[in-house]
């Protein structure tokens, strides 16, 4: 693993803005500054920028390349200034990528290329470049499918090469990424609010709301796509800034730090600091504060998963492997959840677990659900797109619950109402998912979570962390994120769903097919269906989500509202996912029956979370 002296911080200029104090500064603070070339008006405009680095010394001066922009980057290739030390080379193609190197080589400068995914970094590290940028999708401008937590961990486990990490990385999560044996880190919109920064007022007012939701990335088929925030001038129109979800983070180490040094120095420190917390508390550890609260061996939670998770059998397992189950109620009424609940009951004979509930469903079918619960008593429950008023209900009874959050401001809104049970998960995991990236979204809870709730009154926080997390070395990242809460007596757990679906029990308790646990085995990227603002699914790329886009292209061009919009598709959704997981659906017609049918049609039709 990298020592802390040898991990290093890159700090990029905005894209678009060729003003090089940012860079400058961050030189001046005896870390990497790096002049960011992508939109540069032209080469000569970028040459000038570039001069006006030229007193900074080589080991700590850099130039980003965007190789899109054939024109201006194949004048600098051949002739860069001589301060430039680093060169990042960024939407590169894998076939090319040896050719530049080999260029650049002969200038004597090292070589970091931006990579989206695995291909590109392979191709990178064969042609002999001295770094990987991993660049999620949480991160501004040109990016790919995978957020900078999963990317990561996809290189870290190939890749021999130094890895820098850039997106969501804050001062909770770059602990993560040092836990996860990156070589670094490259900051851009976390800065745009310190001193330096060439941003207009009007730019800087509307990034101070932020909480990086805003931020649009169309084209989830794409293999780049480009995310930034769209800004309204008086004059030129709608302008699309290249800002990532880490903008949010913007506001806080502005008013904690102010300027680009105060904030290389402050992050620093603050890494050291969270490492150390990370070797004092136990959160990875069989028996630790979270496992002991919840009598449970490891500090692990199974995540309920509609149509999945609903087998008594397979909670079972998951209790007598030492993690806490939770039976996925979904949407079945009131006869259906008396069985699986009173089944539940005699099998687990004290031993905890949970029932998971959808806290946005119509609200007699949630009351019918909820009295259900309550009739039963299972030691916990958790709830997704719900409220604390709800959770209140079932705790009221004995029942201790959890709340899915997906953003900052619900956090607050729940603390303030009295919560004190979270899961935090982040757009990574499967099924229904929020719209912040796991880093993004943990790093800003963690500090509300200090920041709003009184420290004599931390203890009885209760927190899952979802989204990326499936073996020893992300729960290592997801900790070492959450460090000084532990310290300070939060107790932090991991909720896995997806990572069930690859055990043994999930077949022979029934809970899935086997041919659902082939086709995850054989998945090795997910698509994003959505039905409507804030309802989105990640689930594999099969026959059935090709034909939910092309359904839902033909029913835009037919000009249905986006109420009705939402409406057809979810009922296109119908089913989709029992037929996937249960190998079932209801005959033509009827209300009722259930017809058991072949692979050739579950595969056809199945929804595959």
């Amino acid at each position: 693993m990298t020592g802390l002296d040898d991990f290093h911080f890159m700090a990029t200029s905005l894209a678009g803005f060729l003003a090089p104090d940012l860079a400058l500064a961050a030189i001046r603070a005896g870390e990497i500054g790096i002049l960011n070339g992508e939109s540069a008006p032209s080469e000569a405009a970028l040459r000038s920028a570039l001069a006006e680095l030229r007193n900074a010394p080589r080991e700590r001066c850099g130039l980003r390349l965007d190789l899109g922009d054939t024109p201006i980057a194949a004048g600098l290739l051949n002739d860069l200034p001589p301060q430039v030390g680093w060169v990042i080379l960024a939407r590169t193609k894998p076939e090319e990528v040896a050719r530049h190197i080999l260029r650049l080589r002969e200038q004597k400068v090292r070589v970091l290329v931006e990579s989206v995914d695995l291909e590109t970094a392979q191709a990178a590290e064969a042609a002999g470049a001295d770094g990987i940028i991993a660049k999620g999708n949480e991160s501004g401008g040109w990016v790919g499918e995978e957020t900078a937590f999963i990317l990561l961990q996809r290189l870290c486990h190939v890749i021999t090469l130094p890895i820098w990490v850039q997106g969501g990385i804050g001062s909770h999560t770059i602990a993560a990424t040092f836990a996860g044996g990156a070589a670094g880190v490259v900051l851009d919109s976390q800065l745009a609010l310190l001193h330096e920064s060439p941003l207009p007022p009007s730019f800087r007012a509307r990034i101070e709301q932020m909480d990086g939701s805003e931020t649009l990335c169309p084209g989830d088929e794409a293999p780049l796509r480009f995310r930034s925030l769209v800004f309204f001038g008086k004059n030129d129109g709608a302008r699309p800034l290249p800002l990532g979800q880490d903008a949010g983070f913007a506001h806080r180490l502005a008013e904690r730090y102010g300027t680009v040094e105060r904030t290389l120095r402050g992050l620093r420190a603050e890494l050291s600091s969270h490492l150390r917390s990370a070797q004092r508390v136990d959160s990875l550890m069989e028996g630790s504060a979270w496992a002991r609260a919840h009598h449970t061996t490891y500090p692990i939670a199974q995540g309920p998963m509609t149509r999945v998770s609903d087998s008594p059998a397979f909670a079972a397992a998951v209790a007598e492997a030492g993690a806490l189950p939770f039976l996925a109620l979904g949407v079945q009424r009131e006869e259906e959840i008396e069985t699986l609940l009173a089944e539940s009951n005699r099998r687990f004979d004290g031993r905890p677990w949970g029932v998971g509930l959808l806290g946005f469903l119509e609200a007699p079918l949630r009351e019918e659900q909820m009295a259900v619960v309550r009739r039963h008593h299972p030691p916990y429950a958790l709830i997704a797109g719900g409220h604390p008023e709800q959770a209140k209900l079932l705790e009221q009874d004995g029942i201790l619950t959890y709340l899915h959050v997906p953003s900052p401001g619900l956090l607050k809104l729940f603390i303030e109402e009295g919560a004190r049970r979270f899961v935090f998960e982040g757009r990574e995991c499967g099924g229904h998912v929020g719209p912040l990236s796991s880093f993004v979204l943990w790093e800003q809870a963690a500090h509300i979570l200090l920041e709003s709730v009184p420290a004599n009154e931390l203890p009885s926080c209760h927190v899952l962390l979802a989204g990326g997390i499936h073996d020893a070395l992300s729960a290592a990242m997801a900790a070492a994120s959450m460090a000084s809460l532990a310290e300070r007596g939060v107790k932090i757990g991991f909720l896995m769903g997806t990572a069930y679906l690859f055990t043994m029990e999930a077949v022979s308790s029934g809970a899935i097919l086997e041919t659902f646990q082939r086709r995850a085995l054989e998945c090795r990227h997910t698509v994003l269906l959505e039905t409507g603002s804030g309802h989105v699914v990640r689930c594999a790329p099969t026959p059935y989500a090709e034909s939910f886009v092309l359904q839902k292209t033909r029913l835009i061009a037919e000009g249905l509202s986006a109420e009705q919009l939402r409406v057809s598709l979810e009922t296109l959704n119908i089913g989709r996912l029992r037929l996937a997981s249960k190998g079932v659906m209801r005959q033509h017609g009827s209300t009722e029956a259930l017809t058991s049918v072949d692979e050739k049609e579950q595969l056809a039709g199945g929804l595959y979370m």
